[in-house]
């Protein structure tokens, strides 16, 4: 991810600013370089901090599609689900996790399918990246349906 270097760059000009200022004694230089970085730092450390939990709502949900093209794909050739969705997904028998490393939630019948994940907190419901990921389709369906906030990374 390109931002940790940024964060790195901005904190290493800030510091070398300070240390130039420093050197010709300028106080009020200093302490207004201080402010800035203590500032700017924040504020970009709470962006980071943003674009990691919604990164991972993301890519939990773009698992989550995946996983449901293929049964999908698995029952449009086959004619049915197969008759272990978990094992088929992951033949090395590990339950598939979300981002948060949150079993997500398999349900299959022997025409439809249900991939859930229940967010950062791991409860029903919520906003925000605690929103619920679900992942359907139905025989009779082209698409897959998905419900999931409405947020960006």
């Amino acid at each position: 991810m390109i931002a940790y270097p940024v964060l790195l760059l901005w904190v290493l000009l800030f510091l070398v600013a300070i240390w130039i200022a420093a050197v010709k004694r300028r106080r009020a230089y200093v302490i207004s370089l201080l402010v800035l970085l203590i500032a700017g730092g924040g504020w970009l450390g709470m962006h980071l901090w943003s674009i990691d939990r919604m990164g991972k709502y993301w890519v939990t949900r773009d698992q989550m599609i995946l996983m449901g093209e293929e049964l999908r794909d698995y029952y449009l050739k086959h004619g049915a689900m197969p008759s272990d969705v978990l094992l088929y997904l992951r033949p090395d028998g590990t339950r598939p996790v979300d981002g948060w490393g949150y079993p997500e939630i398999i349900q299959s019948t022997s025409d439809q399918f249900s991939i859930t994940s229940l967010g950062s907190d791991h409860r029903p419901g919520d906003t925000g990246d605690a929103t619920d990921i679900i992942v359907r389709w139905k025989r009779g369906d082209k698409d897959l349906t998905v419900i999931s906030a409405n947020i960006y990374p």
